[in-house]
């Protein structure tokens, strides 16, 4: 049996309703010509907040609608996507989120992105606002994989910023997470610590994405 599409599910809550499309733009506040792209099937992708007004009005579940988008991934293997999901599902954009955490805006998506590992007092803030678990998000903040084989390899920051020419805060930063290397950064790091792999840490920080 074929999955029902966008289209399918607006026009058969939109026809359950009884409402017109001028009805549904009187209600929800969306023209009318795009609830006649998304019906049709042109517009399969509305924004976030087009999709939130119409679960509303349609009594639709927002989240399903997300996913059915392709706007959230069911796959919550990183801290970055269970933030971006958790966000989206409250319809929140970054920079109402970060007005939210007193945050700015970058910083919200350095982490989406999983280019930053956040403070526990960050972590905490984020929780509350998007009703997570904190200590599920805590599990994704362990050492960093430089900081592991660093400390494996019984080198004190100061002592692993000389062997490998990198700047001892620039070190300091990766490995609290406040930092995205360079891949000439990367490069020098495995030249100093050849236990782990270029390619996985360049895939780490987003340099094949």
């Amino acid at each position: 049996m074929q999955e029902k599409t966008l289209a399918d599910i607006i026009k058969e809550a939109r026809f359950k309703k009884g409402f017109s499309y001028e009805d549904l733009e009187e209600k929800s506040m969306i023209r009318m010509s795009v609830v006649q792209m998304i019906e049709s099937g042109k517009r399969k992708k509305p924004r976030v907040n087009t999709l939130y007004e119409l679960s509303k009005v349609l009594e639709l579940d927002f989240v399903e609608l997300l996913k059915l988008c392709d706007y959230i991934k069911a796959d919550e293997s990183s801290l970055g996507q269970i933030i971006w999901n958790a966000r989206l599902s409250k319809n929140l954009t970054r920079e109402e989120l970060a007005e939210r955490c007193f945050m700015c805006r970058e910083g919200i998506a350095h982490i989406e992105k999983n280019e930053v590992r956040p403070r526990k007092s960050t972590l905490e803030i984020l929780a509350e606002e998007l009703d997570l678990n904190l200590e599920e998000l805590l599990k994704f903040c362990g050492n960093s994989d430089i900081e592991k084989a660093r400390l494996k390899a019984g080198l004190s920051q100061g002592q692993f910023a000389k062997k490998s020419g990198v700047d001892f805060k620039t070190i300091r930063n990766i490995e609290n997470g406040r930092a995205r290397p360079h891949v000439s950064t990367l490069e020098k790091i495995v030249s100093a610590l050849p236990e782990l792999n270029l390619q996985e840490l360049k895939e780490k920080y987003g340099y094949f994405k």
